[in-house]
């Protein structure tokens, strides 16, 4: 499977509004199917970064995982979990960093990486205003070095994002440095014959 990645300008207006600009740089969709990217802001704001199993329609490249290398990682993922047997399950916010550290490198683990080192900065509330409501949710933002064990595991990790939810506010995106930067600068983009 092809793991694309692509760089556009910030939409205008509400956060909700950059989930609908990224399904307009991918081919038409079948109404309901699965979301088939995850994304981050990037350059102070100015832009967004994401990555798709489809490829996008804007210029974009493709990266690949090596099996045995490390990698540098960036994540910011939500703070909750869910907790309880099935029909009592209710969200908890988890504020020790000891438990975050394993939520991370357990669900690397479940992927084919193995997380060597992580540390947990920033730890924050993302403000959503939606229609007429308004969200919290409790964030972290996270940075170590991952060992890809499993290159084809892996990518389901880079392509769906994780752990946590929030997925549509820009949670979850590893953001692979070493390989994604790389990627993005013009010379590698491939273009969209007009």
């Amino acid at each position: 499977m092809s793991v694309y990645i692509a760089k556009i300008n910030t939409p205008r207006g509400p956060i909700s509004s950059i989930h609908c600009a990224l399904y307009a740089c991918l081919p038409p969709r079948p109404e309901g199917s699965k979301r088939p990217f995850v994304w981050r802001v990037a350059d102070g704001g100015r832009s967004i970064v994401f990555v798709s199993s489809e490829m996008p329609i804007v210029p974009h490249a493709t990266i690949s995982l090596e099996a045995g290398r490390s990698y540098e990682f960036a994540i910011t993922y939500t703070r909750d979990k869910h907790v309880g047997k099935k029909k009592a399950r209710h969200l908890v916010e988890i504020n020790s960093m000891l438990d975050l550290r394993d939520r991370i490198s357990h669900f690397a683990g479940s992927y084919g990486g193995s997380v060597g080192f992580v540390r947990h900065e920033h730890m924050r509330t993302l403000h959503v205003r939606r229609q007429n409501e308004h969200l919290e949710m409790p964030i972290v933002d996270a940075y170590g070095r991952v060992v890809v064990e499993d290159p084809v595991a892996f990518e389901q990790v880079v392509l769906q994002g994780g752990p946590g939810g929030a997925k549509v506010y820009g949670c979850g995106m590893w953001w692979l440095p070493e390989i994604m930067e790389p990627a993005l600068s013009p010379a590698k983009l491939e273009r969209i014959a007009a």
